[in-house]
This record gives C-alpha cells, sequence and structure tokens, in this order.
C-alpha cells in the first residue's frame, strides 16, 4: 500500500475510491517533467461529488498577526497561487490533449467532462517540520483571507472557494488520516 504522507499529515483516505477520485498530482510523471521550467503543483488533485479540489498541504505560514510578517506572508501567498495555478493550467492543458501522460494511469480516471464542478482550494495546516510544532487553529481564517486576496484574479475567473482548515478539521472531514 502506498503512503500519501505530506507535511506530516497522512492523506491515505484520499485515495479510498468509494469516497474520491485523486492524482497525485506531485509525484506525477507529467509534472516531473515540467518542474524543471518552473511549474510548480499542489500535492493531490480530487473529486468527490461535485467538488473538484486541488489540495496543498502545509507545515508552516508566517504568523498573520505579526506586521514585521508582511513580506513572508506575501511570498508564501504568491508560492500557493503558483501552485494551484500551475495545476489547474496542467490539468486543462492534459484533458486538451496539449501535455500527455501516458505513464500518469491515475489521471486517466478523472471524468473526461469537467463541467458543474466547484473548484475548492484546500489548504491543509499541519505540524512544522523544523520545530515540530503544529499550526495554530485560529491562524486558518487569517491565511484564508490573504489568500482569497492574492487569488482574487483565478477566483474570479473560475469561481474558486479557498477552504484552509487545521489537521484536526481536515481529519474529521475524511481528508487525512
Amino acid at each position: 500500500m502506498t503512503n500519501y504522507i505530506e507535511s506530516g499529515m497522512d492523506f491515505s483516505p484520499l485515495f479510498d475510491s468509494k469516497r474520491f477520485q485523486s492524482f497525485h498530482i506531485e509525484n506525477s510523471t507529467l509534472y516531473q517533467r515540467l518542474k524543471a521550467e518552473g511549474v510548480k503543483t499542489v500535492e493531490f488533485v480530487s473529486i468527490k461529488g461535485e467538488e473538484f479540489y486541488f489540495i496543498e498541504a502545509k507545515s508552516s505560514f508566517p504568523d498573520t498577526t505579526n506586521l514585521k510578517s508582511k513580506e513572508k506572508i506575501k511570498e508564501n501567498c504568491q508560492q500557493l497561487y503558483n501552485k494551484l495555478h500551475h495545476s489547474l493550467d496542467l490539468i486543462i492543458a492534459q484533458k486538451m490533449g496539449i501535455k500527455k501522460h501516458e505513464d500518469d494511469e491515475s489521471i486517466k480516471t478523472f471524468s473526461e467532462s469537467f463541467l458543474n464542478y466547484k473548484i475548492i482550494f484546500l489548504v491543509v495546516m499541519g505540524q512544522s517540520q523544523k520545530t515540530g510544532e503544529w499550526f495554530e487553529k485560529e491562524w486558518c481564517e487569517n491565511v484564508r483571507v490573504a489568500l482569497e486576496e492574492k487569488l482574487k484574479p483565478l477566483r474570479s475567473i473560475w469561481d474558486i472557494n479557498v477552504v484552509v482548515i487545521h489537521n484536526e478539521k481536515a481529519r474529521e472531514k475524511g481528508f487525512i488520516k
């Protein structure tokens, strides 16, 4: 059985085919061929019902209550913007036949049509790999607000819902073990 550990969290429940259609885009050969060109991706893309998730695991984020962290917050939001944007572009390019996925069987399981899906950018905050400390639950809302501001152009085009949750909530919702 494959483990899907990202930022100290086990995302294996995403690969329960009774609940999700998931693809570990970050490990795909399609992405591996493109990352040298500066392409970034989220960890996973998953479909559950009518919801299409772009899932990113984070083990750290600057303290959004500290004004001295303003520049670092901008940098982190830009990185997340790039990951979402590039992942969305990769999926669309693949579905249009522009980018091939010959050796990525998992992406073939996705529905041929993406009509009527609600796009959700889900950021799951977990344990810091540097300090071993867990991300504070109370910071999730501030991260969501900062991220929504940065993602405004993409959100306007794609009607993307931004969700930032703590690992405990992600466990309750069945995204992680």
